[in-house]
């Protein structure tokens, strides 16, 4: 995921950042929608045979995903593009001093950590939602495990489209306010996240369940779109270490939630707290405050871009 977010990056320009990092991070978690269903149905397969038994079914399942990792790391490697020119060339001096300085000062980038914290409420809640979400139908609906999967496996789909979403959002805002213009995108998003989440937990009706959950779901990953919006400006000479820590807080958000769970009377009270937790999160990231320095190193707001393309415009025509 870090890796393919830094390569996007890199590919396109930071006036789209938010909607390319999206797609193609939407993408990738679209994975974990379809996983509630490929996986449960491989492992049913497995069972119906009488000479496998539960541990032979789930053990043999997991072949599907390790040739599909495969197949598509060869297709990366044969047909991926290094960077925008095409092939990197690697620079003849040691550049071991120069990444240990950079992750420093990525580590040391308080930006990067609100980031980080504004990530585990959204990624963090996919992975957590993903892993539970069958649990949770199953036990307070009461339908069949099958069921609970297929339903489930709605809240990953929504990536379909939904953290595309996110990205377009923020690259439409950054298009009229500049930085402030996805800084209070996101802010806005991920509020409405909490509040999704805090109603889906309320609702005592299997149908209006499953409206609330995919409502919720597309706040989730549109959070997701607009963080990564974000990530480019940060620090544009580390990008890369950037999406690493960026990254890796929705991995331990989704640890911290699953800890949480276990201190929790009920699924439906857990999620209640947690979108209490991604509200209040969701109102700090006012604490975001990244420049944009696109131009020449120098901080500009939208309105700068607007004066620049017009200056650019004349120029041109005085040339013609």
């Amino acid at each position: 995921f870090v890796g393919c977010q830094f390569w996007c990056s890199l590919m396109f320009t930071k006036e789209i950042a938010g909607t390319m990092n999206a797609i193609a991070g939407g993408w990738g978690n679209l994975g974990g929608g379809l996983t509630q269903i490929i996986m449960v149905g491989i492992f049913n397969m497995n069972l119906a045979s009488e000479s496998c038994d539960r541990e032979c079914a789930w053990r043999n399942a997991f072949y599907i995903p390790a040739f599909s990792l495969l197949v598509a790391a060869a297709l990366v490697l044969t047909y991926g593009d290094d960077c925008p020119k095409g092939e990197y060339v690697r620079p003849t001096h040691d550049q071991t001093a120069e990444a240990k300085a950079g992750a420093h000062a990525v580590a040391m980038n308080p930006q990067v950590w609100v980031l980080v914290v504004q990530y585990a409420v959204c990624f963090g809640i996919e992975l957590h939602v993903n892993n539970t979400a069958a649990l949770y139908y199953f036990n307070r609906f009461g339908v069949s495990l099958t069921i609970a999967g297929i339903v489930a496996s709605l809240f990953g789909l929504m990536n379909l489209f939904a953290r595309a979403w996110g990205g377009m959002i923020s690259d439409w805002a950054y298009s009229k306010w500049g930085m402030n213009g996805r800084k209070y995108s996101h802010i806005i998003i991920t509020c409405c996240e909490g509040i999704m989440l805090i109603i889906f937990s309320r609702m005592n009706v299997f149908g209006a369940a499953i409206v609330m959950m995919i409502f919720f779901s597309v706040t989730v990953q549109c959070a997701e779109g607009s963080t990564f919006g974000i990530v480019p400006y940060v620090d544009p000479k580390n990008t890369g270490g950037v999406c690493g820590f960026v990254g890796a807080g929705g991995n331990i958000g989704a640890v911290l939630w699953g800890v949480l769970f276990l201190f929790t009377p009920s699924f439906a009270d857990g999620y209640m707290y947690l979108g209490v937790i991604v509200f209040v999160i969701g109102l700090t990231g006012v604490a975001i405050n990244v420049k944009d320095t696109s131009l020449n190193g120098k901080s500009m707001d939208s309105t700068m871009v607007e004066g620049k393309s017009m200056e650019m415009k004349g120029e041109a025509k005085n040339s013609v």
